[in-house]
């Protein structure tokens, strides 16, 4: 993979989850509800671990990487989409956060389904990958706090 396109990935990545942190922090400060708030700011340091990681990602770990099938609960396509308000509940926070990561996955996977080098493809379901774990991890508190009866 040319040095130039991987730089150029990564800095979309970055850019990405920094746009994720910045508005989890600004949700942090302006919701009420406690709980939410600091939901909000967990997920803005999750972000910012995002970010991290791919910042300090070398195309040596790409090579590296194999891909691992993330058994997804795929509850972020039955549940609705929320809007933010200053009143939000702590489920909505989640549904927001869960669909927030669900557009993150798709939007990776979309990248990689338009790569013509494998390496630029293997890089992208990377990221896929990493977004499908935090989502994941949405999905199962969001299961075991809102969603028990089914």
């Amino acid at each position: 993979m040319d040095k130039n396109v991987f730089k150029d990935i990564i800095k979309l990545a970055k850019i990405k989850e920094e746009g994720s942190y910045n508005t989890y922090i600004a949700f942090a400060k302006k919701v009420k509800n406690p709980i939410a708030k600091k939901i909000f700011k967990k997920l803005a340091e999750e972000e910012k671990g995002h970010a991290k990681f791919f910042e300090n990602l070398n195309i040596g770990d790409v090579k590296n990487f194999e891909e691992r099938e993330i058994n997804d609960l795929k509850l972020s396509k039955f549940l609705v989409d929320v809007d933010f308000n200053e009143n939000i509940s702590m489920q909505d926070t989640l549904l927001y956060a869960i669909k927030r990561e669900d557009y993150a996955v798709d939007f990776y996977d979309a990248l990689a389904n338009l790569a013509f080098d494998d390496d630029v493809k293997k890089m992208l379901q990377l990221f896929k990958a990493e977004e499908m774990r935090h989502k994941k991890q949405l999905e199962e508190i969001y299961e075991s706090n809102s969603y028990q009866f089914f």
